[in-house]
Formats: C-alpha cells, sequence, structure tokens
C-alpha cells in the first residue's frame, strides 16, 4: 500500500521515531509530525535521535522536506492544531499512526488519563474528520500487551477485557483507550491496534532515546537493594528491539488485508528472568539478589516488601511474577509474508542494550568491573 501523507503522534518516542524511520526508508510519503511546543532544542534532538537509529547515515534521497513539524498536543481538542493547517490535513492524511503516550509505572494518573486515555478519543476525532472531508485509510493504534493486567496463562489477540484488574494506571489507562478505538471502529473507522511487548533499543547499536519501563528494572538492579527477588520459574521477558517493532507495525499497516484487527507484537524468543537478571549483574557486576522460585518459597516473607524495598519490588514485581504466553496469529500471517523474523535475544544483542546504557550514563558499572575495565584501557 503506497502512503502519500502520514501522520504521527508521540513520534519522538522511542517506537514513534522507528516508525518513522521505516516510513523514510520505504515510502515517499510525506510525514506530519505531532509535537507539543516544537522549539528549535526539540526539532535538534528528533532529528539526532533519527540519524542515530540510522546507523549514521541518512537514505539515499532522504529530503527534510518530507518531514513537517506540527504544533499541537492529543490532550487538546482538534489535537490543538491551528485551523488552517487542520484544514489542509483533513484533506491529505491517508493513515494516522497514534503511538503517543505517558509511560510511566507509578503516579502521573491524571498525566496518563489525559494523554492515554483522553488524547485517544481526541486522535480518533480528528481521524473521523480525515475521512469525512479526506482520504483516510486507517489508523494504526499503539497499545501494550500489558492491557492483559495481572491475567496469566495464553492471551489472544482478540482478548480485551476478561475481568482482569491492573498493576498500574499505565495498564488501565491503555486498556481503557482500547475501549474506545472498539467504539470507533463502529463509527466506521478502520482502526488496527498493535500491542508491542517490552521495547528495548536498537538490535545493533542498543541505542535508545527514552529509558521506559523495562529499563527502569535494570535500574533498580544497579541500585542493590533488593536481597531477595521472588519470580514465577517459567517467567520470561519478551524483549522486542525498537526497529524490529517498528518494521512490523509497518508492514502490518501496509496489509491491505488487515481491517480492524488486533496484533500481538511479541518476540518468538523470550528470555527467562533468572537468566536475564544474571546476565546483567555478572556483566555490570552488580550484587545479585536471591532469586527464590514462588513455587519453593509461598507465601513470600512479609520483610521482602518492607520499606524502600518494598516500594520499588511493587512496581517491579507484577513482571516477574506471572506466566503469561501472548498468541500472536493475526502478526505472524502478516509478517511471514515478508520474511520477517523476530532476533533471538542473544549475548551479543543483550550485552550490545547494557553498554549503551552504560555510555549514556543510565547504569553504572559496578565497582569491581569498572575497576578492570579501567585497567585494560590502561
Amino acid at each position: 500500500m503506497a502512503f502519500a501523507c502520514a501522520f504521527v503522534t508521540g513520534g519522538t518516542g522511542l517506537l514513534g521515531i522507528n516508525i518513522i524511520r521505516e516510513l523514510i526508508q520505504n515510502t515517499s510519503a510525506k510525514i506530519v509530525l505531532l509535537v507539543r511546543n516544537p522549539n528549535q532544542k526539540k526539532r535538534d534532538k528528533f532529528f539526532k535521535d533519527l540519524l542515530a537509529f540510522s546507523g549514521g547515515l541518512w537514505p539515499v534521497g532522504f529530503s527534510f522536506d518530507r518531514i513537517k513539524i506540527v504544533e499541537g498536543d492529543v490532550t487538546s481538542t482538534h489535537l490543538g492544531i491551528a485551523p488552517r493547517m487542520r484544514s489542509r490535513l483533513y484533506h491529505e492524511i491517508d493513515i494516522i499512526y497514534h503511538s503517543a503516550a505517558v509511560i510511566k509505572l507509578s503516579g502521573a494518573e491524571g498525566e496518563t488519563r489525559a494523554v492515554n486515555v483522553a488524547g485517544t478519543a481526541n486522535v480518533l476525532d480528528f481521524a473521523l474528520e480525515c475521512k469525512r472531508r479526506g482520504r483516510l485509510e486507517k489508523v494504526v493504534h499503539v497499545s501494550t500487551i500489558a492491557v492483559a493486567g495481572n491475567r496469566e496463562g495464553t492471551i489472544y489477540e482478540d482478548d480485551l477485557d476478561a475481568g482482569q484488574e491492573f498493576n498500574n494506571p499505565y495498564e488501565k489507562s491503555k486498556f481503557e483507550a482500547e475501549k474506545i478505538v472498539q467504539e470507533y471502529r463502529k463509527r466506521g473507522l478502520n482502526i488496527l491496534i498493535v500491542r508491542p511487548s517490552m521495547v528495548i533499543g536498537h538490535s545493533q547499536t542498543g541505542f535508545t532515546n527514552h529509558f521506559n519501563i523495562f529499563y527502569f528494572q535494570l535500574r533498580l538492579l544497579s541500585q542493590e537493594i533488593l536481597d531477595i527477588l521472588p519470580f514465577h520459574q517459567d517467567a520470561a521477558y519478551n524483549l522486542v528491539p525498537a526497529d524490529y517493532a517498528a518494521m512490523a507495525i509497518f508492514l502490518i499497516s501496509c496489509d491491505r488485508n488487515s481491517q480492524n484487527k488486533n496484533f500481538h507484537i511479541v518476540n518468538s524468543y523470550e528470555v527467562k528472568i533468572n537468566r536475564f537478571t544474571q546476565k546483567v549483574c555478572d556483566y555490570l557486576g552488580y550484587k545479585q539478589p536471591e532469586m527464590v522460585s514462588m513455587n519453593d518459597f509461598c507465601p513470600l516473607p512479609s520483610a521482602a516488601f518492607d520499606g524502600v524495598r518494598g516500594k520499588v519490588l511493587g512496581i517491579y514485581y507484577p513482571y516477574i511474577s506471572k506466566r503469561k504466553f501472548f498468541e500472536a496469529s493475526n502478526a505472524l500471517s502478516v509478517l511471514r509474508q515478508h520474511d520477517f523474523a523476530w532476533p533471538c535475544m542473544e549475548d551479543s544483542l543483550l550485552t550490545s542494550m547494557l553498554d549503551a546504557c552504560v555510555f549514556s550514563g543510565y547504569l553504572r558499572l559496578g565497582s569491581e568491573v569498572a575497576g578492570e575495565r579501567s585497567a585494560k584501557l590502561l
């Protein structure tokens, strides 16, 4: 499918900017990027990050004129876009990628709902006008597998409301946003819902321009405040490098046969929690908490959830205490047509990710490892 004009919200984020990179490399479409208060500093950072995700080279024939940054805000009526610009966009846009979101696992409930819930409704109102007045064909709504909340077992792409509870305001807000999407489908919009798992940096370099959700757990290990880390012995991380996730979303968005479907953007290769924790601690030189299988240690000692440790662990614990399997037949049926394959989360990919965290200053090296690496440089 050839797009003439793609409208992107959240385009400065980790996933959004990689979707833009896919559009640049694989289409000739004009790209309209909605940005709140787009000062020169924000513009410069966007293009710098885009270049970094593109391997330091712009595609042959790339023109900066293809990207138009428009001032606006998903929390505002009409997305806060000036009337004249808005009228023009109604007639030009044929696809919308809505990836703007507040991604926080604690606090900021008001902001989270304003962006993730009300913001989604505003984007879809805008989409209705684009369809009514112009040539809009589809909307791609970026959700998350976290809409499953505290469910366990196999979760299908058509599943949404199974009476689950939620671990934090972020999960609940994305669930409510999908409820809104269902209503706008009934109003005539073709909306694809894509649900990525844990999005990490670039598959080759580990580079990321935002440290969200999964990275918080790495920071927790670096603080070495957990003596015990209770986990489900079969629990695993499902990690999707941002470049692969964006490629999968782009390919799905181009599929003409995809109408009002949901897609799990999940890696076929998972990493067991205990193996990953050991890898991080060994490689970066952190004290490894005692990994306690919930099957062997139940009920968990109340001391594990006391004080600061308990507060931090309470955020982290839901993601390692349950075993979930996300069925992805809709996604795989499209991706197989393009010989798309997820990368195996081997040591080289994991170490690239960890190195990028250290080089950026997000993570520190443990004292012994830092000393060893400094000695090698002398």
